[in-house]
């Protein structure tokens, strides 16, 4: 619980400080090395390991790697659709949301 606890605590403070620059593309990139880097040292664990290679656990594996995409392309819609849904009610934020960095950033934190 606390190891989670830590990552949340970090994704949320690096993702903040990260997001006054709105580089998606490097975290994109983390992101997409962070999820080849996690199969890669899987396919590598059960090769080392004797475990054969079965369709469900691929089939998870695959759906889970597609959620954290799906997620983290959610959080950057999130950071462009808040600030404009404030425009409309008047209202300026002083900074620039952070969600998409914050979740990728725990995306990375996760998969490695």
């Amino acid at each position: 619980m606390g190891e989670n606890k830590d990552k949340i605590t970090f994704s949320v403070l690096v993702g903040t400080i990260s997001s006054l620059y709105q580089q998606y593309a490097v975290i994109l990139i983390l992101v997409i090395a962070a999820i080849c880097l996690d199969v890669i040292t899987g396919l590598i664990k059960s090769k080392v390991t004797g475990v054969p290679l079965d369709s469900k656990t691929g089939t998870v594996g695959f759906w889970k790697k597609m959620s954290f995409l799906i997620s983290f392309m959610f959080g950057i819609f999130m950071d462009a659709f808040v600030p404009v849904l404030l425009s409309i009610i008047n209202i300026k934020l002083p900074f620039n949301c952070p969600f998409g960095f914050i979740i990728g950033v725990y995306i990375i934190l996760n998969e490695s």
